[in-house]
């Protein structure tokens, strides 16, 4: 999965790639759960294995939802699927240094 940031010189996408190891088992397990609503809710269900992931990651600005809480986020999407991306959430990710503070699907 390729993790972008919004920016060149954004520290947080620095911070996000040097805990990846740490972040990715809690990311996926946490993703997992969620991507199982996607997979029932779809007819045919999406087959999950055939898109291809990316994400975007980075410091979070002042006074967005849960920048009282979380220092960085990560947004995960599914792209080129079988399903219609349209009707994909992105799943939000909001993260204070290795552990996840919230997690949700964005519809």
């Amino acid at each position: 999965m390729w993790i972008l940031g919004e920016s060149g010189n954004d520290d947080g996408l620095a911070r996000l790639k040097g805990n990846w190891a740490k972040l990715w088992p809690v990311v996926k397990r946490n993703l997992k759960r969620m991507l199982k609503r996607v997979e029932r809710d779809f007819d045919p269900p999406v087959r999950l294995k055939k898109c291809k992931w990316t994400a975007e990651g980075g410091r979070l600005e002042p006074d967005v939802f849960m920048s009282d809480k979380a220092d960085l986020f990560l947004r995960i999407r599914l792209e080129e699927c079988p399903a219609p991306e349209d009707d994909l959430p992105v799943w939000d990710f909001f993260i204070n240094g290795i552990g996840i503070i919230h997690c949700q699907p964005v519809y």
